[in-house]
């Protein structure tokens, strides 16, 4: 077996990687919460046991879940829009139509938003028109045309957006750090028996070493190895192995290896 292997340094896809590095960062966090709080970790575990339902059942409740919050959403509307119009005398129906309305907007922000947004826009612009053509008759029905529409145009915009965390707003950081294309390509990464050294091919005399002993993570994904040592990580990518294997690497460093399943 290989006992030094060295990585050389090329151009990464930043948009492509990032989420990797982002799970790569949350699974060292997750690897350093585990050392300091044992205890809790046996609890997360333990609970982590129970078992999910399958994925065909929980499709299944999905769709189901789904089909009952857009009844709720219709139902509330037919009792809702009449209700509206005159809320002193079918107070009642209002509070049905604003509580069923209610329901269906919490199922489905939850399991079909983009559809909640789409309902939304569609009744906010049959309300507004009524309400605009006939005020004295239907005016009330503008506030509540402008409120879906609003509700329409959030779901809208929130539907599609990835949720950015702290690990992507980091994983970014790592990926863009300003270097020179021409100067990263001389750059090697070794990681030896005794130490771990990045060095410049036209600059010998220029080397960054710290023992291997400082090394406490290496974090695999998909396609990156990202060492963790002296307070600092880089990211390689596996295609950059020039020097050794992936799974004589792996064996190596099996006691520090955590591999994220992506």
């Amino acid at each position: 077996m290989s006992s030094e292997f060295v990585f050389r340094i090329s151009p990464m896809d930043t948009a492509a990687l990032m989420p990797q590095v982002s799970c790569a960062l949350e699974a060292y966090n997750e690897q350093e919460s585990r050392r300091k709080y044992p205890g809790t970790w046996r609890l997360v575990d333990r609970l982590r046991r129970v078992p999910k339902a399958p994925a065909e059942v929980r499709r299944k409740r999905r769709r189901r879940r789904t089909v009952l919050g857009l009844i709720d959403w219709f139902l509330g509307m037919l009792l809702l829009i009449p209700a509206v119009t005159d809320p002193a005398g079918l107070y009642v129906l209002l509070i049905a139509g604003t509580t069923g309305v209610a329901c269906g907007i919490v199922v489905l922000w939850k399991y079909q938003r983009m559809l909640l947004g789409v309902l939304s826009m569609l009744s906010a612009f049959f309300l507004c028109v009524v309400g605009h053509g006939s005020p004295q008759e239907f005016g009330n029905l503008l506030p509540l045309g402008i409120g879906l529409a609003v509700l329409g145009l959030v779901c809208l915009f929130t539907g599609r957006r990835r949720r950015v965390t702290a690990y992507d707003r980091a994983a970014q950081k790592l990926l863009t750090r300003e270097t020179d294309p021409q100067t990263m390509e001389q750059v090697r990464f070794t990681i030896s028996e005794q130490e771990i050294m990045m060095e410049t091919l036209d600059q010998p005399d220029q080397k960054y070493t710290v023992p291997l002993t400082q090394l406490t993570y290496l974090i695999e994904t998909e396609d990156l190895m990202l060492p963790i040592y002296a307070e600092s990580v880089t990211v390689l990518q596996k295609r950059d192995l020039i020097t050794g294997t992936l799974p004589e690497l792996r064996e190596f460093l099996a006691d520090r290896l955590v591999q994220t399943g992506l």
